[in-house]
This record gives structure tokens, sequence and C-alpha cells, in this order.
């Protein structure tokens, strides 16, 4: 089966298995923090959200992710609603089952990146942030200077005129 086609396909089945667990929730009358809850917080309220809507977006405009909850989580957010969890794995399957466990999974059977490619990783995105903010304080310094400028007054600067301290009452006594 095409990649793009079984993409489709994974969505319809989390869209699906989404819509199953947003009814079964709202027939038992539960909230999603109750929910939660009833999971001894091992299900977020956010991860119930994602499985109810059939995944998510990691930034607007980003590709759409299925959930792909492990094991133990579904099995308690079944528990909580009294579902059985087999019907479950019979319908969104095992986590080790899963493409995207499996998509993720480097040969040799770890699931997760080295730590050496986690810190590189990690190390790129302190490197984009410190860009955006140096980016963002330059902006930041143009704009007071265009105030400055502009004879804008600029609260926690003193202009020497004391006109933006605060001035004190005088008591009624």
């Amino acid at each position: 089966m095409p990649k793009q086609q079984q993409a489709r396909d994974e969505q319809a089945i989390w869209r699906d298995f989404g819509d199953m667990l947003q009814r079964l929730r709202l027939d038992r009358g539960l909230t999603v923090p109750k929910v939660v809850e009833l999971t001894s917080n091992q299900v977020s309220r956010d991860q119930i959200h994602k499985l109810e809507h059939g995944g998510y977006r990691k930034e607007a405009g980003g590709p759409w992710e299925t959930p792909n909850p492990r094991d133990d989580k579904l099995a308690a957010l079944a528990k909580a609603l009294g579902a059985r969890i087999e019907d479950w794995y019979a319908i969104v399957g095992r986590y080790d089952q899963r493409s995207r466990t499996r998509q993720h999974k480097p040969t040799g059977g770890a699931a997760r990146r080295s730590d050496a490619e986690r810190i590189a990783a990690l190390e790129r995105e302190v490197e984009r942030i410190s860009q955006r903010n140096a980016q963002l304080e330059q902006q930041h310094r143009q704009t007071m200077e265009v105030l400055r400028a502009a004879g804008v007054p600029i609260p926690g600067e003193d202009s020497g005129t004391g006109s933006d301290r605060p001035r004190r009452r005088r008591s009624s006594t």
C-alpha cells in the first residue's frame, strides 16, 4: 500500500476511534478532567483531547499527526471508561505494532534516539531560539528608539521631569 494511502487509512482509524472514545465518555457523563482523575493522572487532558480529535498538529500549518499512545495509557483510559482494552487493541493495534512506532524505531530495536542525537537536536534548537531572541532584542531596541524620538514616555525610564513618577496622596486626617 502506498505510504500516503496508509497515512490516510491510519488517520481515518484514529478519527473513528476518537469519535467512539468521545461518545463513550459523554454517554457516561464524564468530563475530560474527571477521566484524567479516573486514570490516576496516567493520561493527561492533552492526551485525551488528541485521542478524541484523532490527532493533532505540532505547529500551526504543520502536518497532521495521529496519536500514538503507549499500551499502558490506553489501558488506563479503557479501565476509566469501563471499556475492554482488547476491543481497542483490535481497532488501533498495540503500541509496538503501529506504523508510527515502527517508523521511529531505529534498527537494533531501540525505540529512542541515542543520547548524542538528542543532544545534537537540543543544541540546534537552542541555537535557533538564541537567534530568534537576538532578532527580538534588536526589534525591541529599534522600537524603543522610535518611541524616544517621538517623545513618548516610557514607563520605568526617568525622563528627568518627574512627571512620570506616581504622586503621593495626602492623608485626609
